[in-house]
């Protein structure tokens, strides 16, 4: 990984040269085409002028510095294999139910120590210390194995932990959302970060970051109902 790219990605704060340089590059390319057609050609040169300067003053900053998809490409590649990985790991391939495959979640720490931080153009919050975890379904319940990494620090050595959840061990899983205040450039605004939740009688029994789709609130309503089977069946 490169991880020096990857910090410059996460220490960028403002993109305000990007518009002073689109800006200037549509001046210039402007000036270019009146002079064209007017034929006004002392003109011209000026207007490729602003246009190259737009271009200096709107890419140059960002020369050496990841962007959004190549930090969702690197996690894509250190996540790669993560499921049959898990599977080894564990030994539960034979084990797992049918119609519901283990899923992959990925999600970030945050700590308030980091400084490797990032609201993307897409407007989701980052930071260097991200996590993945395989969530295998069982007939008698569920094993997390979760893995951390960082994108942002080379000697930081990768862990694993194994979580399993029988079925008794919980009633209830849904996705959280967690609020940290922070001081982001010249302000302060609300960075959130969805995680997994899995409760017993209301209090949280275990949680991974995570973020928040479709499939994965569908795998867990599914295994909430095979819970619920599976507990009616051994009690009958």
């Amino acid at each position: 990984m490169d991880f020096k790219r990857y910090r410059k990605y996460y220490l960028a704060r403002t993109f305000w040269f990007r518009y002073v340089g689109i800006g200037l590059v549509v001046l210039g390319a402007a000036m270019f085409v009146l002079g064209y057609m007017n034929y006004n050609y002392f003109i011209m040169p000026t207007g490729v002028f602003f246009a190259i300067l737009g271009g200096v003053v709107g890419w140059a900053p960002s020369a050496g510095r990841a962007d959004d998809k190549e930090i969702m490409s690197a996690i894509a590649r250190e996540t790669e294999g993560a499921v049959d990985k898990a599977l080894e790991t564990t030994g539960l391939r034979p084990h797992i139910v049918e119609t519901l495959p283990p899923i992959l979640v990925c999600g970030f720490y945050y700590d308030v120590k980091n400084p490797y931080i990032r609201r993307g153009g897409d407007g989701h919050w980052r930071t260097s210390d991200c996590a993945y975890t395989t969530l295998i379904f069982t007939k008698l319940g569920i094993c997390a194995v979760i893995d951390r990494f960082s994108l942002t620090d080379e000697n930081t050595i990768k862990t694993e932990q194994i979580k399993q959840l029988p079925f008794s061990d919980f009633d209830g899983a849904h996705f959280e959302e967690d609020e940290h205040i922070i001081a982001y450039g010249n302000t302060s605004e609300t960075a959130r970060f969805s995680r997994i939740v899995f409760t017993l009688g209301g209090d949280v029994v275990f949680s991974v970051p995570a973020e928040r789709s479709a499939s994965v609130e569908i795998a867990v309503e599914d295994v909430l109902k095979l819970r619920q089977r599976t507990l009616n069946s051994q009690n009958n």
